[in-house]
């Protein structure tokens, strides 16, 4: 259902740099029917840019945050209209 399908942008914040963050959401992300990007921001956060179902989007970031849950102070998740613009989930170095 083409209608239940979102973009989400997801900046996670605390020491989430340098602990293997990105590496352990892509390989998350491999478990969910999602596709996307990972990156480190110059300002120490970490964004995550994710398309998919609703659902699937939302079981994919509960997992990336009790996997990171040690790590993470906040996070702040917006949503957009996706673009249909990746094939895979990558990290962005």
């Amino acid at each position: 259902m083409s209608g239940d399908r979102e973009r989400r942008t997801i900046i996670f914040s605390g020491q989430v740099q340098g602990v293997g963050f990105r590496n352990r959401s892509s390989h998350i992300a491999k478990r969910y029917p999602v596709v996307g990007y990972v990156r480190n921001l110059p300002n120490g956060t970490v964004e995550i840019v994710v398309e998919g179902e609703s659902s699937d989007i939302a079981e994919y970031v509960r997992a990336v945050s009790g996997a990171m849950r040690g790590y993470i102070e906040d996070s702040v998740s917006t949503e957009q209209t996706p673009t249909g613009e990746f094939d895979g989930f990558n990290i962005v170095r």
